[in-house]
């Protein structure tokens, strides 16, 4: 058997793992063949080489695709950790791309792959988050981290018992934090059958409108925390 033939299946595992899914794995193969870094890895040392911000906003696809700098006041330098498709865990692993930004005041939002796509239970979810803010706050003393309530989704994009369990990890995550370190987004983007069809293209992500109404529910945090010092 040559080594091509041994490498083949091994750089494709890696290459699942870090999130590309092609067959075949010829760029894989490569980096491992060349001892280059990977695409992911790639991703995360640009992430690292970055000056500090104000405000992090932390989660999954539907934060990485909030256009963050446009919403608020130039002057206030914000970085995007949003990872799509990430779960509560995966998120917990990019811990020092996230602290890397030194920010006053950390905005996390996460936790519905938990429940769409790996089909956790919310305690799950909820150690997994408070573990996440407990971290985060050791690695940078001094700032803040607000927990949102993960924003919920819309059936029959997605099952009766996944709203259910989003609905207990925000119930149990406002029981457990103080009310400066939580913020119901829900309040205002769901209603009584879930996330607000006004607000979504898909029942999961947010539309236009979404992100404007979210953007007006953190004005207030935003003020609050980084006209401290």
């Amino acid at each position: 058997m040559t080594i091509f033939a041994l490498l083949l299946p091994v750089s494709f595992a890696l290459g699942w793992v870090g999130g590309i899914k092609r067959w075949p794995p010829s760029n894989q193969l490569i980096a491992l063949v060349k001892g280059i870094p990977t695409r992911p890895q790639q991703r995360e040392a640009i992430l690292m080489d970055i000056r500090p911000a104000h405000v992090t906003f932390v989660g999954d696809s539907i934060t990485a695709e909030g256009l963050w700098n446009e919403y608020f006041d130039p002057s206030i330098a914000i970085a995007n950790r949003g990872f799509p498709s990430a779960s509560t865990a995966d998120v917990l692993g990019k811990l020092p791309v996230i602290v890397a930004t030194q920010p006053r005041l950390y905005l996390v939002m996460l936790g519905v792959n938990d429940m769409l796509l790996r089909h956790w239970g919310p305690e799950r979810s909820v150690a997994n988050l408070l573990q996440l803010r407990q971290k985060i706050l050791a690695a940078t003393p001094g700032s803040r981290v607000v927990l949102q309530s993960t924003l919920e989704c819309l059936p029959p994009h997605c099952s009766e018992q996944v709203l259910n369990n989003i609905r207990s990890l925000n119930r149990t995550l406002k029981a457990v934090l103080p009310d400066f370190a939580f913020l119901d987004l829900n309040s205002v983007l769901a209603n009584a059958k879930g996330l607000n069809p006004a607000y979504t293209y898909d029942g999961i992500h947010l539309n236009a409108k979404g992100y404007l109404a979210w953007r007006e529910l953190l004005k207030p945090i935003l003020h609050r925390h980084l006209r401290r010092g």
